[in-house]
């Protein structure tokens, strides 16, 4: 447990590629993890760069098989939130280029597609296990390298990691 004023904050850029809607699908996940890094006077987590500590950074990539590009960025969003819990967060500040995802995940739009629907009640569900959670939207530009790794688990058909992700368990119908 970290001592009082202190906390372990990730930042997670994530992205999905789909080739064809539905089509081959990957997601990538870019996170960045600063241990134990004082808290400002807010409580807020200080700034990586801000000499509190360096940041450890992983890169993560799921193949997907065919699936739509919104399921992929759900996925990258779980895998996300799966490493973090994981790696002992407990804050997690997310990064995405999906305004779909985002602002259905801050819940400024209602979920309409059925196979949508268990992933994002998985992911609010894993989101509330955090003591901060906070999911941004970014312009694509910004999101680069999570998309080169979305698109390099489609080109070669495999994961970075091994194990199970929660959005493995969960029903799809393409």
């Amino acid at each position: 447990m970290n001592p009082p004023g202190r906390t372990k904050t990730l930042t997670a850029y994530i992205d999905g590629a789909s080739r064809g809607n539905p089509g081959e699908s990957g997601f990538g996940v870019i996170a960045m993890l600063a241990p134990d890094a004082p808290a400002g006077e807010d409580g807020s987590p200080a700034r990586a760069d801000s000499g509190a500590g360096t940041d450890r950074e992983v890169e993560l990539y799921g193949y997907l098989g065919r699936a739509t590009n919104n399921r992929a960025e759900y996925c990258a969003l779980l895998a996300a939130l799966a490493y973090a819990r994981a790696a002992g967060a407990r804050t997690l500040l997310v990064r995405s280029d999906s305004e779909l995802l985002v602002k259905q995940v801050k819940g400024l739009y209602r979920v309409q597609n059925e196979h949508l629907k268990p992933l994002h009640a998985e992911a609010v569900k894993q989101a509330a296990r955090f003591e901060r959670f906070e999911i941004s939207h970014i312009p694509r530009k910004e999101n680069k390298r999570a998309d080169r790794l979305a698109n390099i688990a489609v080109n070669l058909k495999k994961n970075s990691f091994p194990g199970i992700l929660p959005f493995e368990k969960l029903p799809f119908v393409p």
